[in-house]
């Protein structure tokens, strides 16, 4: 199961977001957020504790207010019986696999400002999450990290090997009991997975920003400016040359190497403008029977 854990007067908007996301990929049952799962009138801490017993990725989302403030004025983060507090020193004390999402610019929390029992919570690797544009960008990357987990792959859907280039997972600590195995009471069995067009990977603790293919892009698009630019005055290999590269540097914008994929757009449009004026003269000149080796 995946757990959400997240202050609300921090980051419940895209917390929501996230949690609509993840529950298309993984289904309700696999997900635990507070507010729809713990019922009326029980103790958050003993809800919390049977549900990390069940739990298999902790998401700590993060954002600027997330160590809180108290009415005094306080770090709401020091207060042992605060719930943010609770949920990620238990997940941490259990090794469960947690993993934070820093919400736009948010930093890191540093080791020397958290309390002791959350200082591990430091060296865990985090991945950025854009409440803007790239939203579904960075949360498709996410639920691809997640499905590829050993813990959460279907029984048609073997877990990666360790040389795949989109993930090292980290070999279980514990087995794994199997989908049909019958669940603690308030549990149903996990649901199979649903299908995921996420196509960003993972290696090892890393999350790679792209895959080979985007990375490729950059450098493939900026080469077909440059060469776009010597083969204009030809334009039966200038015209194709840019085009394609006005392909692939668009692609390649998607990518971490979007500055140089923005170099290679701009020097294949120029090239392209070179080449239709060049064709434009030649066809003119041709109607007008000159030809550019007459003297």
């Amino acid at each position: 199961m995946i757990a959400i854990s997240y202050r609300r007067e921090d980051t419940t908007p895209i917390t929501g977001r996230i949690y609509d996301r993840i529950l298309k990929v993984f289904g309700r049952e696999r997900i635990f957020m507070d507010l729809d799962s713990i019922p009326l009138g029980v103790d958050f801490r003993a809800q919390i504790g049977e549900s990390l017993n069940h739990c298999k990725v902790l998401l700590v989302v993060i954002g600027p207010r997330w160590f809180g403030v108290s009415v005094d004025g306080r770090r709401r983060i020091d207060d042992p019986t605060d719930v943010v507090r609770f949920e990620v020193a238990q997940a941490l004390k259990r090794g469960i696999r947690v993993i934070p999402l820093l919400i736009d610019r948010t930093e890191m929390p540093d080791g020397k400002t958290l309390p002791e029992d959350l200082a591990d919570l430091a060296f865990r690797n985090a991945l950025r999450v854009d409440s803007g544009a790239d939203f579904h960008h960075h949360v498709d990357r996410l639920c691809e990290a997640l499905r590829l987990l050993p813990v959460f792959a279907t029984p048609h859907e073997p877990p990666p090997l360790s040389n795949n280039p989109t993930f090292v997972a980290k070999p279980p600590t514990s087995n794994t009991p199997p989908p049909s195995e019958p669940q603690a009471a308030g549990f149903s069995s996990p649901a199979p997975l649903a299908g995921d067009d996420s196509r960003r990977e993972r290696t090892g603790f890393r999350v790679q920003e792209h895959s080979q293919s985007e990375s490729v892009a950059p450098v493939v698009g900026l080469l077909l400016g440059l060469f776009g630019l010597i083969a204009w005055f030809i334009p039966l290999f200038g015209l194709p040359v840019t085009v394609a590269g006005l392909v692939v540097s668009v692609k390649g914008l998607k990518s971490a190497g979007r500055g140089m994929a923005l170099a290679g757009l701009i020097l294949c449009i120029i090239g392209l403008v070179l080449t239709i004026i060049n064709a434009s003269i030649g066809a003119y000149q041709g109607a007008r029977g000159e030809h550019w080796l007459q003297e």
